[in-house]
């Protein structure tokens, strides 16, 4: 062989692995249009919208009402955690929590009609009547319900425990009708 040849497939080679270098770096991408219509077709954003809600929540002996605009999803686990997330921060507002408090976690059963909404740490106040903690929890439930998510029962926990408190239950999970009809 002569070292024109030697030179020849030397410089292939250096080329050749160039390109290969490039190819797995991403500075080369190659699409090709069937494949880009099937990954789009996989990575559609869900649908969302703005929507007109309210939030209940129980003050000064009498039933309130907020209402906001949040963006609402088709998957209802996200629809409850935004509504949720906006309940708890209107709490705050009305000075109703002076710890934020904030949801770690919502999870949907399989059959899609219990909902587990973890919290953070406990939103009910210690030193109140058991009547004023029942009614913060139909509040929740209120706002929930009237949004026409398909639940029948929620489970209340903190850090994925049940919630403890001295008055109420939560080692069982509350109808979303609440107890009030």
């Amino acid at each position: 062989m002569t070292l024109k040849t030697y030179l020849s497939i030397s410089a292939l080679t250096f080329l050749l692995g160039l390109f290969i270098c490039a190819l797995l770096n991403n500075w080369i991408i190659f699409r090709f249009p069937a494949r880009a219509q099937e990954q789009e077709q996989y990575h559609t954003p869900p649908a969302t919208s703005k929507k007109k809600i309210t939030l209940f929540f129980w003050k000064h002996d009498q039933w309130r009402k907020e209402t906001t605009s949040l963006i609402w999803h088709q998957d209802h686990d996200k629809n409850i955690e935004t509504l949720t997330k906006a309940w708890l921060s209107t709490l705050e507002d009305e000075g109703l929590i002076t710890t934020p408090v904030r949801l770690q976690s919502v999870l949907l059963a399989p059959s899609k009609s219990h909902a587990y909404l973890s919290f953070d740490r406990n939103f009910l106040p210690q030193d109140c009547p058991t009547y004023e903690k029942w009614l913060r929890i139909e509040g929740l439930l209120k706002t929930i319900r009237e949004h026409n998510i398909p639940l029948t029962h929620v489970y209340f926990l903190v850090d994925h425990q049940p919630m403890a408190d001295y008055h109420l239950d939560f080692s069982n999970p509350w109808p979303l009708g609440g107890f009030l009809t």
